[in-house]
């Protein structure tokens, strides 16, 4: 199988920010680095002094790491064509995004 120049530029990029992505993921898990997580952007300082950091953290892990894994699909899908690969990428990021949201559902009505 050759593979065009544009495939291999195309899927090297998506590694690359897969890869970026994961070392987030990681970094998140360990309660590490920035907390990108809607509701600690949103809180208020004093809400803030209220929200479970480590339970934010672990959800911007999941769904990081969730994200990284499809990106990984997608540059596989980018340089095989397989159809079953692109199909994988999209079920993987939604089911990240799912348990995402779902995590952030359940710690929104626990503060309730």
């Amino acid at each position: 199988m050759e593979f065009e120049l544009w495939q291999i530029i195309f899927a090297a990029v998506i590694v690359i920010a897969a890869i970026g992505m994961g070392v987030f993921a990681i970094r998140s898990a360990m309660c590490k680095g920035p907390l990108i997580s809607q509701a600690w952007t949103l809180a208020t300082p004093e809400q803030r002094e209220k929200i479970d950091k480590k339970a934010e953290y672990q959800g911007v892990a999941v769904v990081f790491g969730g994200l990284a894994v499809a990106f990984l699909f997608v540059a596989g899908y980018i340089l095989f064509e397989k159809q079953w690969i692109f199909w994988g990428a999209l079920i993987v990021a939604i089911i990240a995004i799912y348990f995402g949201m779902m995590g952030g559902l359940k710690r929104l009505r626990k503060e309730k």
